[in-house]
């Protein structure tokens, strides 16, 4: 059996999954989104200030294993049905387990300090500029899906690169098949050229049918 090789994980972390326990529950979305706005508010306000103002993650820990406790023994046994669909969920789906209190913790320390609210920050303290709400949240989710982006600009790109080629090669070989063989532009020929293309450039230098420059 596969087993952590540190005492205090042994201890505290069965080596089997229990798959009866549940990870995503509604104690699970109820404390984890709060705690995680709570720690982005303070992240934030940090960055302004001289003193930080900082949940450490064992504290997080604690917190997020006394509040599922409490939700546990105080909530009703109620399933909530979502309206219009055929989803449900359950208030109560019993004990405080392992797997929600990971899951809880691991939402709930995912707080960060987004960098799009620099750009807002500088716009209004600097240049005294208000961005509306709706452009502040798009260019704050745009720049906190920076990473997504790295990793998938490259093959997103060759694929619009692909597309486009494509395209182009099929409405050629289709209007060459219709006898259509594209515009006649300007250039396309070799006998097309500007007629001055032939003559110097250079100061006071005299060439018949050509302008002198000075």
């Amino acid at each position: 059996m596969d087993d952590s090789p540190i005492e205090q994980v042994r201890l505290t972390v069965p080596p089997t999954d229990d798959k009866t326990l549940q990870a995503l529950t509604f104690r699970t979305w109820a404390i984890g989104i709060p705690i995680c706005a709570i720690a982005s508010v303070f992240s934030a306000l940090s960055d302004f200030r001289q003193q930080i103002l900082y949940l450490s993650p064992i504290c997080i820990n604690i917190i997020v294993l006394i509040l599922g406790k409490l939700m546990a023994n105080s909530f009703p046994n109620k399933v909530v049905r979502v309206p219009c669909t055929k989803w449900g969920f359950s208030l109560n789906p019993g004990p405080f387990n392992l797997k929600e209190h990971v899951v809880t913790n691991m939402l709930a320390n995912s707080a960060t300090y987004p960098f799009g609210f620099d750009i807002v920050s500088i716009s209004k303290i600097f240049y005294h500029k208000d961005i509306p709400w709706l452009p502040t949240m798009l260019l704050v989710l745009s720049i906190q899906f920076k990473g997504w982006w790295a990793c998938y600009n490259y093959v997103l790109s060759a694929g619009l690169d692909t597309g486009a080629a494509f395209l182009a090669v099929s409405v050629t070989l289709l209007l060459e098949f219709r006898g259509v063989y594209g515009p006649n532009w300007w250039g396309l020929d070799m006998g097309d050229h500007c007629p001055l293309a032939h003559c110097p450039t250079a100061p006071g230098v005299i060439v018949k049918d050509c302008p002198v420059i000075k």
